[in-house]
């Protein structure tokens, strides 16, 4: 109610910031404007990072610069010191925003670029993450911020060399799924994980518990399960299918797909890093 009262004559210098949230900025932002707002939310973005909590920290960052299109520099420069963190939480779409508006607003790139030099250039997320970065960052970044770019174009030659690696023989056509994951079945698993096509699990109590087991993975992992037996004697007969082969060869053409833009974009960022290189 007092936000809404312009004359109430407000001390911002003197609110509550411990229960400030990203939605409370963005009602605080239409109201008053973020020029007005940001001396509020900087100790509140401070006190979520003191309290451990990362994530709403850059959400309330995030929303300071991204949701409106302003750019605070304070909110930026906290949002990229906590990248690493919120990363490792799984925030990628917190994380791409802010990356993208670094690359054209942060005066300096030393924190992005200890963020994108501690990037995992084999996970898919990196992948997603350079993908968004190499089709997004506008053509006026390259000439305005040609460090920013220069940070950018490291990475992408690293997955670059990641994907050349992976695609230089073809789709391994192996009957072995490394990634298979089946914790309360660790037999299973390891047969997933190894050359063998089949297996029967000996370890259900009865034939229900047999067909349980059967409807319940039949559809993973590109197998076919089948029930038997009755009683104590009950089993489950294992298979892996041809989709397992199918999805490798998917898999395949999605990173050979993916190593040709990358080069693309890479060989026409060549200018751009010969004018960093003479600077």
């Amino acid at each position: 109610h007092k936000a809404s009262d312009r004359s109430a004559g407000w001390m911002w210098s003197r609110p509550d910031v411990s229960t400030v949230t990203e939605a409370t900025a963005r009602v605080l932002a239409e109201t008053f404007g973020w020029s007005r707002i940001a001396p509020v939310l900087k100790p509140a973005i401070d006190n979520a990072v003191k309290l451990g909590e990362a994530a709403s920290a850059m959400h309330i960052a995030v929303s300071m610069f991204v949701r409106h299109g302003e750019v605070a520099l304070d909110a930026l420069l906290v949002a990229m010191s906590l990248l690493g963190v919120v990363w490792r939480q799984g925030g990628i779409k917190h994380v791409r925003a802010v990356v993208l508006v670094a690359l054209q607003h942060a005066p300096q790139p030393d924190q992005l670029k200890e963020f994108l030099e501690s990037l995992d250039v084999s996970s898919d997320n990196c992948a997603q993450l350079i993908n968004a970065l190499t089709r997004k960052v506008a053509p006026h970044v390259e000439s305005t911020k040609p460090r920013h770019i220069a940070l950018l174009r490291d990475v992408v030659a690293k997955r670059i060399a990641h994907l050349k690696s992976k695609t230089a023989t073809g789709p391994s056509l192996t009957w072995a799924i490394p990634n298979a994951s089946m914790p309360t079945h660790p037999e299973v698993q390891t047969f997933l994980r190894s050359e063998q096509r089949t297996m029967r699990v000996n370890s259900v109590n009865d034939l229900r518990h047999a067909r349980n087991f059967a409807n319940k993975y039949r559809h993973m992992h590109h197998i076919s399960c089948t029930a038997g037996g009755r009683g104590a004697g009950a089993f489950v007969d294992i298979q892996k299918t041809g989709g397992h082969h199918e999805a490798m060869r998917q898999r395949h053409a999605q990173l050979v797909h993916e190593l040709s833009n990358l080069n693309k974009w890479i060989g026409a960022k060549k200018r751009t890093l010969v004018v960093v290189e003479e600077e």
